[in-house]
C-alpha cells in the first residue's frame, strides 16, 4: 500500500526529552514475532508464558482471575491519557481525543441511551478521562462545569438528535456525522496539517467501510445518510456508487491509495473475517502513514504514533486472548491481524 502525500515536519524541542522517552520505551512494544507465538497457544497458560515476556506481564494474576482483557486495557488507556495530559502543551492536549476517536463515540452513543431508555449501561461504557456517572449527570443536570466543551457540545447534540422522532439507526448516524464534523473542528485547532489528513483518511476509510457493509447487507439507507464529509475522496465520487455493483466500487477503488483496503476487504466478505479485515487494513494504512516521520526527532505525531501503536498493540492482544479463551479457530483469530 502506498501512502502519496508527503510532509515536512519540523522538530519541536519543547517535545525533546518526551520523544527521546517514548523512543527508548519502542522496545516495551511486543514484536511481531511473540505475536505470532501467542497466537500458536493452544491455552491460557501458554499465553501467559509468552505474555510474561512483555511489559504485560504485570497482569497475567489479573487476566487469570476476571478472564477479561477489558482491565488491562482500562488501566492502559488511563496511564496514556494521563502522559499525554502531563507532557502536551495546552494547545495540543485536543490530541488525546483524536487517539480515542472511537472509545469516545462509543461512550457517548453509551451515555445517552441510557439516559432515554431509562437503563443502567455502565457494563458497556469504557472509562477513560469522565466515569459513566459524571458524563450522565451531567447531561441530567445540564451542568457541563467541568466537562471539556467538545464533549459538552458532542452530549447536548446528541441528546437532541436522540430525543427526535427518527429510528435509532437514523439517529445513530446523525450522531456519527456531527461527530465527525467536531473532529475536522478540532483538528483546525491543533494547525497540525498530517494530523489534519490523518483524520480524512479516516473518514475515507470510514465512508468505504459504510458502503462495503451497505452492499453487502443490502440496506436501504440512502448514502447521504451515512457517508461523512472531510475526507479526501470527494461525497460526490462515492455517492456515485449508490446504484453501482460492489465489483464496480471495488475496481475504482482500486485506483486510489486504499486499493489494498478494497482488495483485501472484498476478499474477506463472506469469510470468518468478515468486516474485522477492514479495522486490520486500517491499522497497517495508518501505520505507514506516520512512516513519513521516521526521520524526524521531537514533534507532536512522533508521540502520537507511539500511542497509537500501543494502541493497536492492546487491541491485538485482546483479540488474541479472548480467541485463546473462547476456543476460537486460529485462522478466524488470524484474519484479524493480516
Amino acid at each position: 500500500m502506498t501512502v502519496s502525500l508527503e510532509y515536512e515536519i519540523s522538530d519541536d524541542s519543547y517535545y525533546l526529552f518526551t520523544s527521546a522517552e517514548l523512543k527508548a520505551r519502542e522496545i516495551e512494544l511486543v514484536t511481531k514475532s511473540r505475536m505470532e507465538r501467542m497466537l500458536e497457544c493452544e491455552t491460557l497458560e501458554e499465553f501467559f508464558r509468552v505474555l510474561g515476556e512483555t511489559v504485560y506481564g504485570r497482569y497475567q494474576s489479573e487476566l487469570g482471575k476476571s478472564l477479561s482483557f477489558e482491565p488491562v486495557m482500562v488501566e492502559e488507556y488511563s496511564r496514556i491519557l494521563d502522559f499525554l495530559q502531563q507532557r502536551l502543551k495546552p494547545q495540543d492536549l485536543p490530541v488525546k481525543f483524536l487517539l480515542m476517536l472511537e472509545e469516545n463515540l462509543h461512550n457517548i452513543k453509551v451515555v445517552i441511551k441510557s439516559l432515554f431508555l431509562e437503563r443502567d449501561l455502565s457494563g458497556l461504557y469504557f472509562p477513560l478521562e469522565y466515569s459513566y456517572d459524571r458524563l450522565r449527570e451531567a447531561v441530567k443536570a445540564a451542568n457541563f462545569k467541568e466537562i471539556d466543551d467538545t464533549m459538552e457540545k458532542l452530549l447536548t447534540r446528541g441528546m437532541d438528535i436522540f430525543s427526535r422522532e427518527d429510528s435509532p439507526r437514523l439517529k445513530e448516524l446523525e450522531l456519527e456525522r456531527y461527530f465527525m464534523e467536531k473532529t475536522l473542528g478540532l483538528c483546525a485547532v491543533l494547525g497540525r496539517r498530517m494530523m489534519a489528513d490523518y483524520i480524512r483518511h479516516y473518514i475515507d476509510i470510514l465512508n468505504i467501510n459504510n458502503i462495503y457493509r451497505h452492499k453487502f447487507l443490502q440496506s436501504d439507507i440512502r448514502f447521504d445518510m451515512f457517508l461523512h464529509h472531510g475526507g479526501f475522496l470527494p461525497l460526490k465520487f462515492l455517492k456515485g456508487f449508490e446504484r453501482e455493483s460492489m465489483d464496480f466500487f471495488v475496481k475504482e477503488l482500486e485506483r486510489t491509495i486504499y486499493a489494498d483496503i478494497a482488495i483485501r476487504g472484498t476478499q474477506h466478505l463472506g469469510t470468518d473475517c468478515s468486516f474485522s479485515s477492514f479495522e486490520r487494513n486500517q491499522d497497517l494504512f495508518f501505520i505507514q502513514y506516520f512512516d513519513n516521520i521516521k526521520y524526524t526527532v521531537s514533534n507532536l505525531e512522533k508521540i502520537f504514533v507511539f500511542f497509537l501503536l500501543k494502541k493497536i498493540e492492546l487491541k491485538n492482544l485482546n483479540i488474541l486472548f479472548t480467541g485463546i479463551l473462547y476456543g476460537t479457530s486460529k485462522n478466524s483469530i488470524k484474519c484479524k491481524f493480516d
